[in-house]
């Protein structure tokens, strides 16, 4: 009889060392972490891992065990995250809850960008036109809905308190809103813009940070 979990399991541990393949000599810790992983992807509430979120879960796994330089090695190599692999090193020991965080990496919604102009600042981005709207769900009140959430998602999982880190925000002008903002086009990216500053306000009281993030528009 076929164990289905174990099957799972085994497909997911066989992906990770696809990923890993490139070692010259065995690992005991990336094995086992490896393991733990393959569990996790078997047991976890999302249907389907890309090769990079598999990158990214080993990368923090291997960081969260103090091995910073397997970490960035691992997302050296992956097409998605190389260009920023330095900035996600630096963002790992700010994230508070990786677990709860992920899927919003994961579907594009949260991402760490690079923007010249602000040297060695971090730059989380919220993507909106990643934002997962039913047809049936277009209305204003569903945007700043989900906004609401997803900020104070995201304040729960990182940590802010400190000077060094933007939120730029992305897809203002997205189809998705442009549509749902039809009747309001000249204003709606204020509202927005100031809806979202406002969120990070209440959290930097709640949480008593000593700076909110400063905000950008791209």
């Amino acid at each position: 009889m076929i164990n289905q979990k174990q099957s799972i399991q085994n497909f997911w541990k066989e992906n990770l060392d696809q990923i890993s393949s490139f070692l010259e000599e065995q690992d005991q810790e990336i094995d086992d972490i490896k393991v733990s992983l393959s569990l996790f992807c078997r047991d976890y509430d999302k249907p389907f891992y890309t090769d990079s979120d598999l990158t990214l879960m080993l990368s923090h796994s291997l960081f969260s065990v103090g091995n910073e330089k397997k970490a960035y090695m691992f997302l050296k190599k992956d097409k998605i995250y190389k260009s920023n692999a330095k900035i996600w090193i630096q963002s790992f020991s700010r994230i508070k809850n990786f677990n709860l965080l992920f899927p919003f990496i994961s579907n594009g919604l949260i991402s760490i960008d690079f923007f010249s102009g602000l040297r060695n600042d971090i730059m989380i981005a919220l993507n909106l036109d990643k934002l997962s709207i039913n047809e049936d769900e277009y209305h204003e009140i569903v945007i700043y809905k989900m906004l609401y959430l997803t900020i104070n998602h995201l304040c729960d999982c990182w940590d802010f308190n400190s000077g060094d880190i933007n939120f730029a925000i992305k897809g203002l002008r997205s189809q998705k809103l442009t549509k749902i903002f039809a009747f309001n086009n000249s204003s709606y990216a204020n509202e927005i813009y100031e809806f979202i500053e406002n969120i990070f306000e209440k959290n930097k009281v709640k949480y008593g940070w000593e700076h909110a993030p400063k905000l950008l528009i791209f």
